[in-house]
């Protein structure tokens, strides 16, 4: 009885050792919370104190008094750019722009943005008017005017592109042209004739699988008027701002989305 009591408070020691100082806004419980004791090995076998594990949660809050923390966003680990896409009522988002410096993120702008009329969403499906929610990369830029100088590969929309965006089709979510490829679709947006929403435009690889109904055709591409009305599901900004994300996006950019603030990991 006696050795496991000693075996305890061995343990307590060494897990009162590890427990990092609070940080700012934090109390030493949560502080204390934040390391586990995963276990006591070898408490049975008779070969003296038992080993304790520990380990460590170290993940910091993506949003601090309001304020993003892009450094502790998941997808800042390999990021060399972020775009951040904050919903804030309705079709409204709020869009940051943010570049790698050394080992931290720098804010270069934030941007009133619109996304789906039906707001963003965590279940996207084909045709709800929905911005889905997650983290993504961008597969190509492509755009009605010449290419801005572009770093991921850029496809001049030419007449007869088309994105499909019907699933029964087995070119659903597809960028395809009617001079080379039958039309064996129902549905399909016409990117000739999406001036000036496509004048230039980056495609998130969302639903990257083509699974059918899932979502199609999802871009950040650019608005007419800030009393934009909603997308059918893309991201729009203004020209400037569209234009400047094809001339700097990389295929270690990264895409974040999120239906509020609180929701950003």
């Amino acid at each position: 009885m006696k050795r496991y009591r000693r075996m305890a408070v061995l343990a307590m020691a060494v897990l009162a050792a590890a427990v990092p100082a609070a940080a700012p806004g934090q109390t030493a419980g949560t502080a204390y919370a934040a390391v586990l004791v995963q276990g006591v090995q070898g408490a049975d076998k008779g070969g003296g104190p038992g080993m304790v594990e520990i380990s460590r949660d170290t993940k910091a809050p993506a949003v601090v008094d309001g304020v993003i923390q892009p450094q502790n966003l998941e997808a800042a680990r390999e990021a060399d750019q972020m775009i951040v896409v904050v919903g804030t009522g309705g079709c409204n988002a709020d869009t940051y722009y943010y570049a790698k410096s050394e080992d931290s993120f720098e804010l270069v702008w934030k941007e009133a943005s619109v996304v789906g009329r039906g707001g963003i969403t965590s279940d996207k499906g084909e045709g709800d008017g929905k911005t889905p929610s997650g983290t993504y990369g961008f597969t190509m830029a492509f755009g009605l005017k010449e290419d801005p100088g572009s770093m991921l590969p850029y496809h001049k929309v030419v007449k007869g592109d088309y994105w499909v965006d019907d699933p029964s089709s087995s070119y659903y979510n597809q960028l395809v042209n009617t001079s080379v490829t039958s039309r064996s679709w129902n549905s399909a947006e016409n990117l000739a004739a999406a001036s000036p929403y496509y004048n230039y435009a980056l495609a998130l690889d969302y639903n990257s699988d083509r699974v059918p109904g899932k979502g199609s055709a999802i871009f950040l591409h650019c608005f007419t008027a800030s009393a934009d009305n909603g997308s059918a599901g893309c991201i729009r900004l203004p020209e400037s701002r569209a234009k400047e994300l094809v001339q700097t996006a990389t295929e270690k950019t990264r895409i974040v989305i999120a239906a509020d603030i609180t929701q950003l990991k």
